[in-house]
């Protein structure tokens, strides 16, 4: 998790970027207008390539730095739960008797019962009939339930480190969001510093608001909203 909070505050700090105004020279001759639409599209595709276009690199590679980061970090968190689930696997076939492949509920049974019996009993006293592990294919008996809960603490840590690949992929979401707003200010800022019309200018707008799904005015959550108007 540490990983994820590093992740995050550099995407943060690429947001301050949008609140300093690019450095433009003044209109040439050779001077085209710069289409918002176009600036917002490739920040969509690559953060900071919008900057680009629009000659402003210097606050869009903040935004660019904050993708690899998070390329980086999804792609050693994908590595790091990958290995922990290989260990899970490997120590539960060595110490409880484990074979062949398993789905996840099976995974997560192994990990809050001692054996298959002990389980199948648990089953029976709720009636949950259909719940029942065939013995001949899906036996496990620890050795100790110390070794259980050592199971248990690896699948944990290898379901936490696939579960953050996921808000790091919200995170690029966000980046993307915040290089699209700032690409189409240094572009409209571009076209209105050159004299250029208005009509295709565009605005951007992040709102963060609260989410509320009962009547408590203590709200559930946030909500994201992501306005464009032209």
């Amino acid at each position: 998790m540490r990983l994820v909070s590093s992740s995050l505050l550099i995407l943060l700090f690429s947001s301050v970027s949008l609140f300093s105004q690019p450095r433009l020279e003044p209109r040439s001759t050779a001077v085209q207008p710069k289409s918002p639409f176009l600036g917002a599209a490739l920040s969509l595709l690559l953060p900071g390539l919008g900057e680009v276009y629009g000659g402003n690199f210097e606050s869009g590679r903040y935004f660019l730095g904050a993708e690899v980061a998070l390329l980086l970090g999804i792609g050693t968190q994908y590595i790091r739960g990958s290995s922990f689930e290989s260990d899970y696997k490997v120590f539960a076939r060595t110490n409880a008797g484990v074979s062949g492949d398993k789905d996840e509920q099976f995974w997560r049974d192994i990990s809050s019962f001692n054996s298959i019996d002990e389980f199948n009993a648990e089953r029976l006293r709720n009636r949950d009939f259909g719940g029942l592990y065939n013995p001949q294919t899906h036996f496990w008996q620890w050795q100790s339930d110390a070794d259980r809960r050592q199971f248990r603490d690896l699948r944990i840590q290898s379901d936490k480190a696939y579960q953050s690949i996921y808000y790091l992929f919200a995170a690029m979401g966000i980046n993307r969001v915040l290089s699209m707003i700032n690409a189409v200010r240094g572009i409209n800022t571009f076209n209105e510093v050159n004299g250029f019309s208005k009509d295709d200018e565009m605005e951007t707008s992040l709102y963060f608001l609260p989410e509320h799904r009962t009547v408590s005015p203590i709200p559930d959550g946030i909500r994201a909203e992501f306005r464009l108007s032209f």
